[in-house]
């Protein structure tokens, strides 16, 4: 485990806080870890932190958080896959799959960054599926996208949501907007950036020129896309009841 008064100890401290907004009775599971590397953390509201081992059970409400140089994969029940980015915090906000109206896939990025291929949820309903950061949500129309966030700017870029589609559509969006729209569509191969701190007059949901370096992939993409070609797409199309 990190020392005392490690950064990566640190920002636990800030993450944890968030699980105070989850119920301690929504603890049914979502998925399994198919793959990790590094330090990897499970928080749960009432229980002390654990270090995450392979096929460790993902429940709902749980947050994982990565330190630097970890990494996990997740599968969950609907066969969406994430890919947990190194010195990364995930909240799994809300996790139905019962085959209901009800049913939805909620998640947080708090820090770093993920890339998500969307499951059957995505695929029959779109609109129960989002990824929220601190500054915008992101909603999926089944497809590939990575996000990452960028806490401060550098001499490079600005800080701020990133999302990256590799296959599909996303719609990037924030609650309210000085300027410009309060959404946008992010299509295959185009980077959307959600301003963390616009200019006066400047739009703060944009379409980048260029796919930023950072957002150029992992160590576990190729795994994911191992994953994606597996047989489960019967599963996928089996008829509703």
């Amino acid at each position: 485990m990190p020392t005392k008064n490690s950064p990566f100890k640190l920002s636990m401290l800030m993450v944890l806080a968030w699980l105070a907004a989850v119920p301690a009775v929504n603890a049914a599971q979502a998925g399994n870890i198919t793959k990790l590397k590094g330090d990897v953390y499970i928080g749960r509201p009432d229980v002390p932190v654990i270090t995450a081992k392979g096929d460790d059970p993902i429940n709902e409400g749980d947050l994982i958080t990565t330190a630097k140089g970890g990494e996990v994969l997740i599968r969950f029940k609907d066969n969406s896959i994430i890919t947990l980015r190194p010195d990364s915090s995930l909240l799994v906000t809300r996790f139905q799959h019962e085959e209901k109206a009800s049913d939805s896939f909620l998640t947080s990025l708090l820090k770093g960054g993920l890339r998500a291929v969307t499951g059957l949820l995505g695929k029959t309903r779109p609109e129960s599926v989002s990824f929220t950061t601190p500054t915008a949500t992101v909603g999926i129309r089944g497809t590939d996208f990575e996000i990452a966030i960028l806490p401060e700017d550098t001499a490079d870029a600005r800080a701020g949501t990133y999302n990256y589609v590799h296959d599909g559509s996303t719609s990037l969006g924030l609650e309210k907007a000085e300027t410009g729209p309060t959404s946008i569509v992010v299509k295959q191969e185009e980077t959307g950036l959600a301003l963390a701190n616009p200019k006066p007059g400047e739009p703060a949901l944009q379409i980048l020129k260029q796919r930023p370096a950072f957002l150029r992939g992992g160590g576990f993409d190729a795994h994911m896309m191992q994953l994606m070609n597996q047989p489960i797409r019967a599963i996928q199309i089996m008829p509703r009841r």
